[in-house]
């Protein structure tokens, strides 16, 4: 399901070991603090645009990220977000991982 926080709350969820997450994160871009980290082996299937202050993916490739064409906003100014060089991504399923603007 969707993972949702309002503006005193934040949320960190890492999936490992073939875990699976089936909705959006953040997506009415409310929460203090979003973030998720993904292995190599686990998988992100979106169900809708998703706000995330932190997003870190082994796979960087985002072939474990199953867009369905939504969009993933990151924060650019985060240093842990450095690695996506405040870049757009088009994602495997015509999605973008954008920042936010």
């Amino acid at each position: 399901g969707n993972v949702t926080a309002d503006a005193l709350s934040s949320v960190a969820l890492t999936l490992l070991d073939n875990s699976t997450l089936r909705g959006a994160m953040n997506h009415e871009n409310t929460a203090k603090s979003a973030s998720l980290s993904l292995d190599k082996s686990s998988t992100w299937q979106i169900t809708g645009d998703s706000y995330l202050t932190v997003f870190q993916d082994e796979d960087t490739t985002f072939s474990n990220i199953k867009d369905k064409g939504f969009t993933i906003y990151y924060d650019a100014q985060n240093a842990a977000n450095q690695w996506l060089a405040g870049k757009t991504y088009t994602l495997n399923e015509g999605g973008t991982l954008q920042p936010f603007k």
